[in-house]
């Protein structure tokens, strides 16, 4: 019964995950803080990310089921929603979407001793910042970039 309860409540959140993003409106800047502290740990100290996190890509390869599925359905919900890949040829199960999430995590990791470096506390904040909170003819080319590489936030 105990096994029975859990697949029953594990695909209740896929379903809701994979459902509720396109329902609503699309929170980039969340959907971006999310993937970058719940899936690959960073904690939005500049400290604490580059020093201390080195190892983000294990922290990733580790993450709970749940967390892997709902960072997949915010890149996906991301993608469609700018209009950077259509629903019928992207599904969620791409296999692009490790990549570009990988992208996502490595351009930060690199942004914290470029553009970000003098930022003590917010770092994930002000990255995600960068990419999304900027009219959506620029997040679409932001999230461009980071589909086929990392995307490097260095300040002027």
């Amino acid at each position: 019964i105990f096994f029975k309860f859990n697949l029953i409540s594990f695909t209740v959140t896929i379903l809701a995950v994979l459902i509720i993003p396109a329902y609503s409106d699309i929170n980039y800047e969340e959907n971006c803080k999310y993937i970058l502290m719940e899936y690959a740990g960073f904690r939005d100290q500049l400290i604490y990310d580059r020093d201390m996190n080195k190892h983000y890509k294990t922290t990733m390869a580790n993450a709970q089921a749940a967390v892997k599925i709902a960072a997949g359905a915010k890149i996906y919900s991301i993608y469609i929603d700018l209009g950077i890949f259509q629903s019928d040829v992207f599904r969620i199960t791409d296999a692009r979407i490790p990549k570009i999430i990988e992208n996502l995590a490595e351009g930060y990791y690199s942004s914290l001793r470029n553009g970000l470096q003098y930022i003590g506390n917010g770092t994930v904040t002000e990255y995600c910042k960068q990419i999304c909170g900027v009219p959506d003819d620029e997040k679409k080319i932001n999230y461009t970039i980071i589909r086929d590489r990392p995307f490097v936030y260095k300040k002027n």
